[in-house]
């Protein structure tokens, strides 16, 4: 029992971690943009609210998480799983950016108009030209399979 709750701390505290990491650099509020994964509540604010009920997992293991996936209930009560990973970028383009944590795990994301990128160094808004392969960054997405970048934080 406490390896399943340490496991879904640790996907928690890499999705947290660096969707704290993406509101920080754009010095927004947990207020982001829906996705197919939640039509009535954005995916974000969900993932704000988990933050604030649960904010010592986040603190016990944000440091150390590297790839995550945790599914939270939007205001309508349908599920949104959001996914995240801090890592190197491998590959990247106007469409999609691929990300090699540093356990090995690979995850591409697609990346579309509602897709927010940061600088961490100076929390500006930047565009998916600026990440280039070998940048270490931050990014969480919504939905499975190939999830869409929410947030991508260049610098981390």
């Amino acid at each position: 029992m406490f390896r399943k709750i340490a496991i879904a701390g640790a996907a928690a505290a890499v999705i947290v971690g660096a969707g704290t990491a993406a509101l920080a650099a754009s010095g927004s509020s947990a207020s982001g943009t829906p996705t197919s994964a939640s039509s009535s509540s954005s995916p974000d604010k969900t993932l704000g609210r988990f933050a604030r009920r649960h904010p010592g997992i986040a603190a016990a293991i944000s440091h150390h998480a590297v790839h995550g996936v945790i599914v939270t209930k939007d205001d309508s009560g349908k599920y949104v799983t959001h996914d995240g990973i801090l890592g190197t970028v491998t590959a990247v383009s106007s469409t999609s950016i691929t990300i090699k944590s540093s356990d090995g795990f690979a995850q591409r994301y697609t990346v579309n108009s509602d897709t927010k990128v940061r600088t961490k160094s100076d929390g500006k808004s930047a565009t998916i030209a600026q990440v280039h392969v070998g940048d270490h960054v931050g990014v969480v997405g919504t939905g499975t399979g190939t999830p869409a970048a929410t947030y991508v934080v260049d610098g981390v």
